[in-house]
């Protein structure tokens, strides 16, 4: 027997994947709104897994986030020195930019350009698997988030994924 979820089990799935865009109107959206319409639904074993899987992958990128502002943190300290020095630098020269000024913030320059960097090629990728997930969800299909760290583990084992079909 095959077990395929419902049309509206596939979008209510990809709705949980794509839920992951209310952070861009309510803070921490991402993980609250998924979470709710996971916790809600989740009796049904696709609508399960989907749910797990997008609150695994938001958590991830969460910390993610908050590891590239820990180094964010850490490297304006490290050249708290040097932005200091450049602003000194300008103030006694009325604002006037020189390959002396220049070159005591260009260190910091390049480590801002670096984080700034990796926190945009996060941005996308989040995008990108997102949308990936949404998309094998309206298929019936279970995607697998890459770097995901699974916070909250499966409590099931060797289940079907959903009602049988009858033929």
């Amino acid at each position: 027997m095959k077990f395929t979820p419902t049309e509206n089990q596939k979008l209510l799935a990809s709705g949980i994947h794509l839920a992951a865009f209310t952070k861009y109107f309510i803070p921490f959206g991402n993980i609250l709104i998924p979470a709710i319409l996971w916790a809600i639904n989740k009796d049904n074993d696709f609508i399960d897994a989907q749910g797990r899987n997008a609150v695994n992958f938001q958590l991830s990128i969460f910390v993610y986030t908050l590891i590239i502002g820990l180094f964010s943190v850490l490297g304006i300290l490290l050249f708290a020195d040097n932005i200091f020095l450049f602003l000194q630098q300008l103030d006694s020269n009325n604002f006037n930019f020189s390959p002396t000024n220049f070159l005591n913030f260009t260190s910091f320059g390049v480590f801002i350009f670096i984080v700034l960097s990796v926190f945009t090629l996060l941005v996308f990728f989040e995008i990108y698997a997102v949308i990936k997930a949404a998309i094998f969800a309206t298929r019936g299909e279970t995607y697998t988030y890459p770097f995901c760290i699974s916070f909250i583990s499966s409590s099931t084992t060797n289940k079907p994924i959903s009602k049988p079909i009858l033929k």
